[in-house]
């Protein structure tokens, strides 16, 4: 049940306190700063109630011995209209304004008002899934983006190492073929100390070890797999 009071500006005859009770449209709420909305099902709408305002042109009289008057003519008066309007912030392509009328009071148009206000909520509740769920399609799409630019970091991470593990090994070797040939026996002492650093560094870079040794089925799994 929601119970929406309405009062105008002071002084005008329109400032009579109105109220009208709605039965299963939604419930109205008033926020921390006095803010009312009205909210149905899981969609909450803005509500404002006031009183319209007329406007009135009127001539401005210049002063006779101003011959040269070059400032407006004309100055805008506001004055209270003594109707109420009924306002609510929607959706866009529905109606959301209601005003009193010279045939019929803003009470009457309250059924108009209901319908038009459950039309509303439908709209508003299918936009904001269709908008969730293109934020999720765009957060899916920027998850797969990151993981593709991770694994590609890595991959450029892993060749690079596979690159200088393989030179290195191909340098050791290189160096002990040539300096067996050389001295016709296998290198000794800081030669082959050397050569054994270059081997030991690049084995800390196989990645193709490291691969395997994750990879490879554990004793356990392969049990659990027969």
């Amino acid at each position: 049940m929601a119970v929406i009071g309405a009062s105008a500006r002071k002084g005008s005859p329109a400032s009579q306190y109105r109220c009208k009770t709605w039965v299963g449209i939604g419930s109205v709420k008033i926020n921390e700063q006095g803010k009312t909305s009205i909210v149905v099902g899981e969609e909450d709408f803005g509500l404002h109630i006031h009183e319209g305002i007329l406007t009135e042109q009127i001539e401005i009289k210049h002063k006779r011995n101003e011959p040269f008057y070059f400032g407006p003519r004309c100055q805008t008066k506001y004055s209270p209209s003594s109707r109420l309007i009924l306002e609510i912030a929607g959706e866009y392509g529905l109606r959301s304004r209601w005003r009193d009328t010279d045939k019929r009071p803003l009470e009457s148009a309250l059924g108009n008002f209901v319908e038009n206000i459950q039309k509303h909520a439908v709209v508003k509740r299918e936009r904001r899934l269709a908008r969730k769920e293109r934020e999720r399609h765009w957060e899916e799409e920027r998850r797969r983006e990151f993981e593709e630019s991770q694994r590609r970091s890595e991959l450029e991470k892993q060749l690079e190492n596979f690159v200088y593990c393989e030179t290195l090994r191909k340098y050791a070797n290189s160096l002990r073929e040539g300096l067996t040939a050389a001295t016709g026996r296998p290198p000794e002492g800081k030669a082959a100390e050397w050569i054994s650093w270059i081997e030991h560094r690049a084995d800390k870079f196989d990645v193709v070890k490291k691969f395997v040794r994750i990879h490879m089925p554990t004793a356990s799994s392969s049990q659990e797999e027969q």
